[in-house]
């Protein structure tokens, strides 16, 4: 297995489209830290961190509604601070899209060149081969991730300064919280990779799963009343609420949400992979 891991990270970094998906990471942390404003893909609700820091951004924007970008960072950074880190990772979310660079080349790569029908005509197993995928496109994604959240606060501190950061501890808390709904990102982008395998219908299915889904979940909203309470278990809104203060009981509540997607996806896709004919 030790093997298998370093082919795989050989291969990925030899592969101009992990670069690709790196440079995106960090375009999107740059661009979020010079505008002292956290930018997203999709929908995501960042009200509750929003009122964290609401005194303190409301006289920014109701002064400068008509203001130059330059003219709304000098106004910000001459105001009195906010948690401008808390803010961007609230749309952590937006690594969902960064995943799936890793997760093609480590996974449907293997299966559109036919290199996994090789591999899997020796003497490993198709469970290994499945654990193993696992736990690479787990390591570095969650490396990925760990280094968006820290790389994100010690350039806020160095461009941006001390007021505009929390405590590395509150850093490193959210970090941690996040990370479950982070994994059951993975784990569901990794099922899909094993039932689909082509890394065309991969791409095709998993870059608009997660606007339509927010789409259809806010239509069963609508037409059936469904509890907004919810809405807060879904893991765009997890992520976010992981950002701001929520209660103990809540954080608990969405981990075993996370686990429980993490272990259904892992379970349907290794016996479907399992059954599956290679071609």
């Amino acid at each position: 297995m030790i093997n298998m891991l370093r082919a795989d990270a050989y291969r990925l970094f030899k592969t101009t489209a992990v670069y690709i998906g790196i440079f995106l990471m960090l375009l999107m942390m740059g661009v979020s830290i010079y505008e002292m404003s956290p930018g997203y893909i999709g929908s995501v609700d960042t009200s509750e961190v929003d009122e964290l820091t609401e005194e303190q951004t409301s006289c920014i924007t109701t002064e400068l509604e008509d203001a130059t970008l330059s003219g709304l960072r000098e106004a910000a950074l001459s105001s009195g601070g906010f948690a401008l880190d808390r803010q961007i990772l609230a749309v952590n979310a937006n690594l969902y899209y960064i995943f799936i660079f890793i997760i093609a080349i480590a996974i449907t790569s293997d299966f559109s060149s036919n290199a996994a029908k090789n591999t899997l005509s020796s003497a490993i197993s198709r469970g290994r081969y499945f654990v193993s995928k696992v736990i690479f496109v787990n390591i570095f994604c969650v490396l990925l991730f760990l280094i968006n959240n820290f790389g994100m606060y010690f350039l806020n501190i160095i461009f941006n300064g001390s007021k505009f950061s929390s405590d590395i501890s509150v850093i490193a808390k959210i970090t941690l919280m996040q990370l479950m709904p982070i994994l059951a990102f993975i784990s569901i982008q990794t099922a899909l990779a094993f039932i689909l395998r082509r890394a065309a219908l991969f791409n095709t299915a998993v870059i608009p799963l997660l606007m339509v889904f927010q789409l259809v979940l806010a239509f069963v909203q609508a037409m059936t009343g469904f509890k907004e309470g919810y809405m807060r278990y879904e893991l765009q809104a997890m992520i976010s609420s992981f950002a701001a203060e929520p209660s103990r009981q809540f954080v608990i509540n969405g981990s075993l949400v996370c686990l429980a997607i993490i272990v259904l996806c892992y379970l349907l896709s290794c016996g479907f992979f399992k059954k599956a004919e290679i071609k």
